[in-house]
């Protein structure tokens, strides 16, 4: 009778995938044993690992068979168990870019994953030498098979080099309080520089010089008339105007007949939340449709810009009226439009090298004499183009990769990958902007934080990416004012009207020092960052930050740390911006974290005393209890931000949206930096400035954070009061009306202050 021969690779691979398996099992359980005994003070740690236990155990699994097969190679003569592990080695190589960007607790799960991979293989290996038929074979013949012995130790000796290098050698250094210090150390640096080169300038011919040498152009007419209205008002402000410049670059890309017919388009939509106002003979008027319910917006705005109106020439403003950023060009449009904007700027410099100064507009009949007769203004012109909107629906759903991943290069992580789960976290996203420490990732701040071409798993991550609430806009360039800005969108920034009108004040008196407030970490507000529905509210910022707070404050609790109460956050008032199903699923979520504030839930403490009901909101002077206070997004920018800074109370600001005022500010200076992911690293750095916290002394304060903490608070107060008041926001508009004059001019080239 015939014995049907065995498949040699079948019986190697079957062996390899069950002593793997083995391995990996009980490593596994070692690793999970070590999370809870050296991971023991961060709950949250634990919490993520349990969600990710099978996502990690497949992971490792993975790498311990593309190991075992890489390494098989090296000793099976077999053609057949050669084409069979070659080909099971690509596959799972393949698969290993997606491993290393689903890090749960960077940068130590992928070491984590390695090393256990590493370990389980090359005890497979040793298995498999001491009872595999092929190696006794290959003792008998020394000559070519110890070559092969040889070169195997070689492959277990570089692996487990790689290992190390990537493991031992890549782990951050630096400790979470010493990567803290030299962020404020470096911050107060640059803070220094910036304040210092911003007002260089001392007379109005030394300004004249300085913005010539900054933006290689003289300035506009009437720029005298500024430089006296900012220097009368102790502007610690004269030459850096650079957030001016960059939003109206692409606008010198555009004839200025093209501005003013956008412009003019752009109020006529006035049902799509946009307001008129109009500049004439140094008088301010309004739209007369702009709805009651945003009138304070505009007369915040008209009173602004009166003070210095008669040195304006006549124009229209298109002000959004809306919380959200509305204009999204592509990125290669926009880079066109820049640099036919550079060829118009050289123009006019080269105009002013040879000509005589020029200061008079040729706008007598460029703009329509009022809003009545805006009709006539666009006669003549393209009847398609006046039949399409200005504006399009983009609310309720996701506009990441349409409207913001399309305003970045080509080649940007955000064109090439998509990523819609924020339950991932992606590390290259993470390392461009953070410092690596102990305790996890802390961002660095500044303009790369909220630059969103290398972040694209914030797609999943952001409600107004998500699903925005009402979000109209254009993606073709238009002249269009707004309050705040995501990064890539190319609305022109102006003061905001709530911030000028004093809508959330801050009352110096209510505000007390910091040694009497409570050393906790404070946050109230409603979940407005988009429209919730099938879940995904989970994703938005606010609620992840107050769900995480509530994770934090009971684990915390429950260990009987010194924290215990130190955090105090919870969603007030009612929900709104959500489907029948996902309202109640908040209600019912947001209630129970709540029960970290409210543990007795008195009836007293919630509205209606019902259980599924949220606590009610809070005078506004509660903040000024707290030292630490939590400052988030919404809808769009936060108007709580100015007020929080101008305190006594340390700001955490976890933003996106940019405003007037941002090139102003440094990081770790004057505010404390929160990346919108949140997770461990924000935590830590939270336990480090207010009980001195780390994985160095997780029970006891350090006093170093707590200066830190108290000196970013002093600051970050001492500069808005400086530098951010409304006479500021005056100066800044009064700025930047002058360049739109000039751009909206058929004689722009021509015109220029010497």
């Amino acid at each position: 009778m015939r014995l049907q021969k065995s498949n040699p690779a079948r019986i190697l691979l079957s062996r390899d995938l069950k002593n793997g398996l083995y391995l990996v099992l009980f490593g596994h359980g070692i690793l999970f044993a070590g999370i809870f005994l050296f991971d023991a003070h961060e709950a949250e740690v634990r919490y993520l690992y349990l969600q990710k236990l099978p996502s990690l155990v497949l992971d490792a699994l993975l790498l311990s068979i593309t190991i075992l097969c890489s390494a098989s190679l090296l000793i099976s003569d077999e053609s057949t168990s050669f084409a069979v592990r070659i080909s099971l080695f690509i596959f799972l190589a393949s698969l290993w870019s997606n491993i290393v960007t689903e890090r749960i607790m960077p940068p130590l799960q992928p070491f984590r994953i390695v090393t256990l991979a590493t370990v389980t293989s090359s005890a497979a290996l040793l298995v498999d030498i001491q009872f595999s038929c092929a190696l006794k074979t290959a003792l008998s013949v020394p000559k070519m098979h110890f070559r092969k012995i040889a070169v195997f130790l070689y492959f277990i000796f570089m692996t487990a080099l790689w290992m190390w290098y990537w493991g031992f050698a890549g782990l951050p250094a630096t400790s979470l309080g010493v990567a803290i210090e030299k962020l404020h150390s470096q911050a107060t640096t640059d803070a220094a520089n910036w304040a210092a080169q911003a007002a260089s300038s001392k007379t109005l011919s030394d300004a004249v010089i300085s913005y010539k040498r900054r933006y290689g152009l003289p300035p506009p007419p009437n720029f005298h008339k500024w430089h006296e209205f900012a220097t009368a008002r102790g502007s610690l402000v004269i030459d850096s105007f650079d957030q001016i410049f960059d939003d109206l670059l692409p606008f010198w890309g555009i004839a200025p007949r093209e501005i003013r017919i956008k412009t003019i388009r752009a109020i006529q939509e006035s049902e799509k939340n946009v307001g008129g106002l109009q500049i004439v003979n140094g008088t301010v008027k309004q739209s007369p449709n702009i709805p009651g319910t945003h009138r304070w917006m505009t007369d915040a705005l008209e009173r602004m810009i009166d003070p210095f109106a008669k040195s304006l020439p006549d124009m229209f403003i298109a002000f959004n009226l809306a919380d959200e950023c509305r204009v999204s060009v592509p990125y290669e449009q926009l880079t066109a439009l820049e640099e036919r904007g550079q060829n118009s700027v050289s123009r006019l410099i080269e105009n002013s090298k040879h000509d005589a100064t020029n200061e008079l507009y040729l706008e007598a009949k460029s703009w329509p004499e009022s809003f009545e007769t805006m009709d006539s203004m666009l006669q003549g012109n393209d009847v398609n183009m006046l039949q399409r909107p200005v504006f399009m629906k983009n609310a309720q759903r996701q506009i990441y990769h349409e409207l913001v991943a399309s305003t970045c290069p080509p080649r940007s992580l955000s064109r090439q990958h998509h990523w819609n789960d924020w339950s991932k976290v992606c590390s290259n996203c993470i390392l461009a902007h953070s410092v690596i420490t102990k305790n996890g990732p802390i961002p660095r701040g500044g303009g790369i934080l909220s630059d969103m071409c290398h972040q694209p798993d914030l797609a999943g991550q952001y409600g107004f990416f998500m699903s925005p609430f009402y979000m109209e806009g254009t993606r073709d360039i238009h002249p269009i004012f707004s309050q705040a800005k995501v990064r890539g969108f190319s609305d022109i920034l102006v003061p905001s009207p709530w911030d000028f009108a004093n809508k959330s004040t801050y009352d110096a008196t209510a505000d007390m020092s910091w040694t009497k407030k409570h050393n906790s970490l404070y946050w109230r507000g409603s979940s407005t960052d988009g429209f919730a529905k099938h879940g995904m509210s989970d994703g938005f910022l606010r609620t992840r930050f107050v769900h995480e707070a509530y994770q934090q404050a009971k684990g915390a609790c429950q260990q009987d740390q010194i924290g215990c109460g130190s955090i105090n956050a919870t969603f007030v008032g009612d929900v709104f911006k959500c489907d029948k199903q996902d309202c109640q699923s908040q209600r019912t979520s947001f209630s129970r974290w709540s029960q970290m504030t409210y543990p007795a839930q008195a009836p007293s403490n919630r509205a209606g005393g019902s259980h599924s009901r949220l606590p009610d909101a809070e005078p506004f002077e509660s903040n000024w209890k707290f030292r630490h206070l939590m400052d988030m997004d919404g809808a769009g920018f936060s108007g709580r931000f100015l007020p929080f800074l101008r305190s006594r109370s340390l700001v955490y600001r976890a933003a996106l949206f940019r405003t007037w005022f941002d090139e102003r500010l440094v990081a770790w200076k004057h505010y404390v930096p929160a990346d919108p992911r949140l997770g461990v690293g924000f935590w830590s750095t939270f336990w480090y400035l207010s009980r001195g916290f780390s994985s160095e002394n997780p029970g006891a304060e350090a006093q170093e954070g707590l200066d830190i903490a108290k000196d970013i608070a002093e600051e970050g107060r001492s500069w808005a009061a400086k530098a951010i008041r409304s006479e500021d926001m005056q100066i800044y508009t009064f700025r930047l009306l002058l360049e739109w004059g000039r751009i909206t001019s058929d004689n722009r080239e021509s015109l220029w202050y010497e």
